[in-house]
C-alpha cells in the first residue's frame, strides 16, 4: 500500500473510534448497528483493515458524521465529496491490483500535465509518437498457409512509433497460458511480417491450420510454459511462419506477475469447485456448507 493510502488507513481508524464514542456507542453496539462482528469493528479500529465503501457510508449514518470526518482528508475546509467522486470511490474500491495500478498511473499522469499548465516555468509535454496498426484478436488460416487479412475482423489501435517498432506490420492478441510468464492470456504482441526467423526467436507460426505464438526451436515450437511439451514439426507437417514477435504492448511488472501467478491458482482452485457443488447439490448439510464457505473464501481471494 503507498503512504498515501497508509496515512488514509490510519485517518480512518482514528476517527471511527473518533467519532464511535463521540456517539457514545461501544464497539459491540456498533456491530450490531451494522450486522457484523464486534472483532470486525475492533480490526478498523487497530488499523488492521478498513471496511469496505458501501459499510464505511452505513458507519458514517450511524455516527451522523460525513464521509470526508472519517476520511479526514480535509481538516482546513468545509469542502465535501460529490455524488461523482462518491461513485467513482465505489467503483475504484471494487477493480483488482491491477486495474488500481492502471487508475493510479493516469492520474498521476494527469496530475504532472495539470502541474505543468499550472506552472510557468515547466517545459511542455511533449506527446508520445504513436502510429495505427491492426489489432487481431486472434488469426485464421485457409488452411494453405495463406492467411487471408481480408477475411479476419480486425480493430485498428495505437502504438508507440520508434525504433523498436518500426518494423511492426500488425498486433495479435494472446490466447491461453503456453507462454507465460512473458506473454499472458489476453496480452497484446507487436508482429513484425516475415517468413525468415533464427531458432530462439519468438515467431507466430501456422501449423496443420492452427496458428501458434511460439519460440521457435530444431524441428519444433517451444513454450514457455513448462506445462506444455514441445509441438514436433515433421516432414509431413504443414508448417508456415507468419512473423517475428517484436515486444509485448501489454507490460507487465514483477509485482503484476506475481499477482496474476497468484490470482490464476485461485481461479482454478474456485473453478475445481463447481463440479463438486453440482455433484453432490446444495443443501443445508455441514458438508454442503463447507464446499460453499470454500468457494466463497477462493472467489474473495480474487478480489485481493
Amino acid at each position: 500500500m503507498a503512504a498515501s493510502d497508509e496515512s488514509i488507513k490510519k485517518n480512518i481508524s482514528r476517527n471511527i473510534v473518533k467519532y464511535r464514542e463521540l456517539a457514545n456507542l461501544s464497539q459491540k453496539e456498533l456491530a450490531s448497528k451494522l450486522g457484523v462482528s464486534s472483532s470486525r469493528v475492533s480490526n478498523w479500529e487497530q488499523g488492521a483493515n478498513c471496511p469496505t465503501i458501501d459499510i464505511l457510508f452505513e458507519v458514517c449514518k450511524i455516527l451522523n458524521v460525513s464521509i470526508n470526518d472519517i476520511y479526514g482528508v480535509y481538516p482546513k475546509s468545509n469542502e465535501k465529496l460529490t455524488y461523482d467522486e462518491i461513485a467513482h470511490i465505489k467503483r475504484y474500491r471494487d477493480l483488482d491490483e491491477i486495474g488500481k495500478q492502471h487508475i493510479d498511473t493516469v492520474l498521476s499522469w494527469e496530475l504532472e500535465r495539470m502541474n505543468g499548465m499550472n506552472s510557468p516555468k515547466s517545459t511542455p509535454i511533449i506527446p508520445m509518437p504513436t502510429r495505427i496498426v491492426n489489432y487481431y484478436q486472434r488469426l485464421a488460416s485457409a488452411g494453405t498457409g495463406q492467411i487471408l487479412w481480408d477475411d479476419i475482423p480486425a480493430n485498428e489501435i495505437e502504438i508507440p512509433d520508434n525504433k523498436e517498432t518500426k518494423n511492426v506490420d500488425f498486433a495479435l492478441g494472446v490466447n491461453g497460458d503456453s507462454m507465460e510468464p512473458v506473454y499472458w492470456d489476453s496480452d497484446i504482441v507487436l508482429v513484425e511480417k516475415t517468413t525468415d526467423l533464427e531458432i530462439g526467436e519468438i515467431g507466430v507460426f501456422e501449423v496443420d491450420g492452427e496458428c501458434f505464438i511460439k519460440e521457435l526451436g530444431d524441428h519444433e515450437l517451444i513454450s514457455f510454459n513448462r506445462q506444455y511439451a514441445p509441438k514436433p514439426i515433421y516432414d509431413t507437417t504443414q508448417f508456415y511462419c507468419i512473423g517475428r514477435v517484436v515486444g509485448n504492448l501489454m507490460e507487465h511488472s514483477s509485482s503484476d506477475i506475481a499477482y496474476l501467478i497468484r490470482r490464476r491458482g485461485a481461479l482454478k482452485r474456485y473453478q475445481s469447485m463447481y463440479p463438486m457443488a453440482a455433484e453432490k447439490g446444495i443443501d443445508d448439510s455441514v458438508e454442503s456448507q463447507e464446499i460453499v464457505q470454500r468457494m466463497i473464501e477462493e472467489a474473495n481471494t480474487l478480489r485481493e
